[in-house]
């Protein structure tokens, strides 16, 4: 996602979880920045469309300490949350948010 110093953007993915269960969030800028990121729903081979919806849950948030250090990614950093089997979901798509920067970044 594309943003500009202090602005925030949401921005929906689709994806994969590593076999360990864990994705990475990255922080492609030079500058610090929160990240935000709720699960909205999981591919799973077993249903008809094989895409299951969920109400929003959010698993990740920097400015809490939620699922992740407390505090902004510094630029070009990057970690790894377990999403598998949280709450039940066996992959993931996400809505991931960018708040809070100090300049643009990608």
């Amino acid at each position: 996602m594309n943003y500009t110093a202090g602005q925030t953007v949401p921005n929906q993915v689709i994806v994969p979880v590593g076999k360990d269960g864990y994705v990475e969030l990255y922080n492609g800028g030079w500058n610090a920045v929160d990240l935000i990121a709720d699960v909205t729903g999981y591919f799973d081979r077993a249903a008809a469309d094989g895409y299951t919806a969920l109400n929003p849950v959010r698993f990740v948030d920097t400015r809490e300490g939620l699922g992740a250090a407390l505090g902004q990614v510094p630029g070009q950093g990057t970690f790894g949350v377990q999403i598998t089997g949280w709450n039940g979901v066996p992959a993931g798509a996400l809505n991931v948010t960018s708040t809070n920067p100090r300049e643009a970044g990608t």
